[in-house]
């Protein structure tokens, strides 16, 4: 093994416990098969996560965004995962001539920033994900050589093992940080964009009452309206704009028990952490003796003004409409426009449900 191989090889593991490494490993990879970029993505997956080498960065979100690079719309990947070959396969090895001009995915998306040609490879995962390495060349180039596919090759074997480090790393990351949530009282658990259970605490049991659990240990609240926010809370992670509330009341409805607050806490993806499986922590609690919350809290978790804030701290002391007009030297229409601006970012419809939503904040302690 020469020196410069070596080197890359050790890269390669370093990225298996650095997941920052995994950009930089790409250019190596790249270099090595006289390519410019190259990609790293999960396949079958409820949703697609990927990073790229930054020449290829828009290029790939262009095509993620068309829908060209899911395995029904994209033949160069469909025909390579057909193959089963545990090696790099280029893409005139499954692909004629004529497709590659003609295919929406080289016409309208690589072609016109200059690319064209290229091979990539599929990784089984051990928790059943499939991760795919693509090397992508500048047309004017030529298609990947052999030598450069060979050399590839080589390489497959330890980016397949560091994959599958990284892929365990992330899982226990997430479970060690919804464990630490159970420290301090709160009943957590992770989700992926499915819906599906990935963990949970030990605290989760106090949940029973408020969810259940469908195939696929897909997560449902047993309130029909509660689902519906949680369902909408988690479609809307990735969309731009601040999306649907993420923070909701769950009644028990069968019992006259005391309602959960439930907050979903979207994970944001970004090149670190396309192992991550979760999309979302969601974490619970009860109702507490009502206080004043921090104002900071407010405005950080429902993205609340400084006005509506105040507006919904007053309220929460108790007060009625008029005498928060009164306190805070507003008009009353002021303060009742400020409050169905509350309901809407907390997705509450009523002052009693807002309250209890806001006493929520409030930890639990001992």
């Amino acid at each position: 093994m020469d020196s410069r191989f070596a080197s890359i090889v050790d890269e390669i593991y370093e990225a298996a416990f650095i997941p920052e490494k995994w950009l930089r490993v790409l250019d190596l990879i790249s270099a090595t098969a006289d390519c410019a970029g190259s990609t790293m993505f999960l396949a079958a997956r409820a949703k697609t996560h990927f990073i790229a080498s930054d020449c290829l960065l828009r290029t790939y979100e262009d095509c993620v965004k068309a829908g060209v690079m899911e395995l029904s719309q994209n033949p160069r990947a469909s025909r390579m995962l057909a193959k089963n070959h545990p090696g790099f396969i280029t893409d005139t090895d499954v692909l004629s001539l004529e497709e590659i001009e003609t295919h929406p995915m080289y016409r309208l998306g690589l072609r016109p920033t200059g690319f064209g040609w290229g091979t990539g490879t599929f990784v089984p995962l051990i928790n059943g994900d499939m991760l795919v390495f693509s090397c992508e060349k500048y047309f004017d180039k030529g298609p990947v050589t052999p030598a450069g596919v060979s050399a590839l090759d080589e390489l497959r074997p330890h980016l397949a093992r560091s994959a599958a480090i990284s892929a365990r790393v992330s899982f226990e990351r997430m479970r060690a940080a919804i464990a630490s949530l159970a420290e301090i009282g709160l009943p957590a658990f992770a989700v992926d964009g499915a819906c599906r259970q990935l963990a949970e605490n030990n605290l989760v049991d106090e949940l029973r009452q408020y969810v259940s659990h469908g195939a696929f240990n897909t997560v449902q609240f047993r309130d029909r309206k509660a689902d519906r926010l949680f369902r909408n809370a988690i479609r809307s992670i990735d969309r731009d704009g601040p999306g649907t509330s993420r923070s909701f009341i769950a009644y028990r409805p069968e019992d006259d028990l005391p309602p959960a607050v439930i907050h979903v806490l979207p994970i944001r993806k970004n090149a670190h952490d396309i192992f991550g499986r979760a999309e979302a922590v969601v974490v619970a609690n009860l109702p507490n003796p009502v206080r004043h919350p921090n104002a900071d809290i407010l405005n950080n978790i429902f993205d609340l003004t400084p006005a509506q804030s105040r507006v919904a701290r007053s309220l929460l002391s108790g007060k009625t409409i008029q005498e928060t007009a009164s306190e805070l030297k507003l008009s009353r229409e002021t303060v009742k426009s400020h409050l169905d601006a509350v309901f809407v970012k907390t997705g509450t419809h009523r002052q009693s449900d807002l309250v209890i939503l806001l006493s929520s904040l409030l930890i639990r302690s001992g």
